[in-house]
């Protein structure tokens, strides 16, 4: 087992908040306003030490495929709600990665190594279609998107 496969599993097995000490963001824009790249930067931050992290782990079955996420609570944090204000007026001409690590903590969990990563590119928030509801998948403290009348046809 590599020390990637390593710090993986032992992450998979663990409690939330052993989860939420190793579980790292790393922000770049890779294109966009100086004013953005110096806001948001490079570092590495601890997710979990900075905003609450939901967890949820689904197993497969019926022929569904098995999933992990991690559901952010960004406005949670004043810092990431401040981030998000900046960045807001910026993200149709903003090209920025975010890559996440699997903190490595003991000698045989390094090298660390990203986990995933994805790109956001030239978003559009206030243009972007609403997602469909599902009753299945609400959860508790989100709402769905309301939608204008003229939509509806």
């Amino acid at each position: 087992m590599t020390a990637g496969q390593r710090c993986a599993a032992r992450f998979c097995q663990s409690s939330q908040e052993e989860k939420d000490q190793v579980l790292k963001i790393v922000p770049a824009v890779a294109d966009g306003p100086w004013v953005v790249k110096s806001v948001v930067g490079n570092k590495p931050a601890i997710l979990g030490t900075k905003m609450p992290v939901n967890y949820i782990y689904q197993k497969g079955e019926d022929g569904k495929a098995m999933y992990f996420e991690a559901d952010l609570d960004i406005v949670s944090s004043s810092a990431a709600r401040g981030i998000l204000s900046m960045v807001r007026s910026y993200t149709n001409v903003l090209t920025m990665d975010l890559g996440f690590v699997i903190q490595g903590n003991e000698k045989d969990e390094l090298p660390e190594q990203m986990l995933c990563g994805t790109r956001l590119h030239g978003l559009d928030p206030l243009n972007a279609p609403a997602l469909p509801f599902s009753q299945e998948n609400f959860i508790s403290n989100m709402k769905p998107a309301e939608h204008d009348s003229d939509d509806e046809n």
